[in-house]
Formats: C-alpha cells, structure tokens, sequence
C-alpha cells in the first residue's frame, strides 16, 4: 500500500519521514518570517530528531530553479499536529545546499523584483545549524517562495549571498522533474 508521503517525496525522503517530528514556519510579505499557527494543518513545533541526508537528487528534484545541486544536507520529518490519526502524513523538508553554480542563484537576488529582505530561518534542527556559515545574512522573498512553490506548496527560502548557500524549509515539496514519485526507499 503506497502512503500520500512516499507518493509525494519517495526515494531516501520517504525512509526518514517515519521519524516522529517537527513544524515548520512560514514568512510573511517581505520576508520576514514567523512562526505558523499552531492550529494550522501541518504545522508545529520541532519535537523530533533530525536524521541528516546528503542524497543531492531528493533537493535538486524539487527545487530545479536552484539548479544543480553541488552538496547538500536535508532532514525530512514528520511535524507534530496534536492529535494522531492514522493516515497520510505531511513531511517537512529542511536543510542547505550548495548549488553547483552560484552565480546562478545569486540572480534572483540581483533581480529587485524579488524584494529580498533580511530574514532569519526559524526552528533550525541543530543537526543542519551545525552545517550553516557562522557569519551568514539570511535574505528571504516571499515572491521567490511562491515561484518555487507555484501557489502550491508551503515553503521558505533564505539565501545567503556571500557563501551562494540556500536555506529551505518546505512543507510536502513535490518532485518537479517527472521522475518516480516512489522508488524504492533507501536509508
């Protein structure tokens, strides 16, 4: 039997999402983050572990205007929403990459269209802070966030211009490369 979170993410994505978990954090216009409600669907509070991936495919996949993925380190889990019942799960996707060509990802953040402002990833697992650059200024655009999101998902994104990294906290992102929803999971 196929689950709505392996249909959705597959490959070592799904393996991790069995994980007890976490919330995510949406950011407002502008770019300034907050916290979501905690009675919004899906979201709350981090209340699990991190278990960090380096698998490149799952991010790049689904976040292909980034372009290739040079490295990266993910969690995908599973946030708390009270009660338990049984059936499809959403998953939250968090972590940083590092994309092959920074040039590439810094355009957006030449483009003023975008209106990058400051803004600071939220509910960071201390297993990716521990990845991060110390000395990073995070900016976020919430008209970035929709373009990756096609009105659909929920997302964040905080770039950090002098090291080319991008932060990402996604709420059920889905693949957009047309590849298997679910493979086989790997560890």
């Amino acid at each position: 039997m196929t689950t709505r979170w392996t249909r959705l993410l597959g490959g070592p994505l799904a393996a991790v999402v069995a994980v007890p978990v976490l919330g995510a954090c949406t950011a407002e216009a502008g770019g300034a983050p907050r916290a979501a409600p905690s009675t919004a669907p899906g979201h709350g509070r981090l209340t699990g572990p991190c278990t960090v991936h380096r698998e490149t495919d799952p991010v790049s996949a689904r976040f292909p205007e980034l372009g290739p993925v040079a490295s990266t380190a993910w969690c995908g889990m599973q946030p708390s929403s009270g009660a338990r019942v049984p059936g499809p799960t959403d998953v939250r996707l968090f972590g940083v990459l590092t994309p092959q060509d920074a040039a590439a990802v810094r355009m957006y953040l030449d483009d003023p269209s975008y209106a990058f402002a400051p803004a600071t990833p939220e509910d960071v697992p201390a297993e990716i802070r521990s990845v991060l650059p110390a000395d990073a200024r995070w900016l976020s655009s919430r008209k970035f966030d929709t373009l990756v999101g096609g009105g659909r998902d929920d997302g964040d994104f905080y770039f950090d211009r002098a090291s080319g990294q991008v932060v990402f906290d996604c709420m059920n992102p889905r693949r957009k490369d047309g590849g298997p929803a679910s493979p086989a999971a790997s560890g």
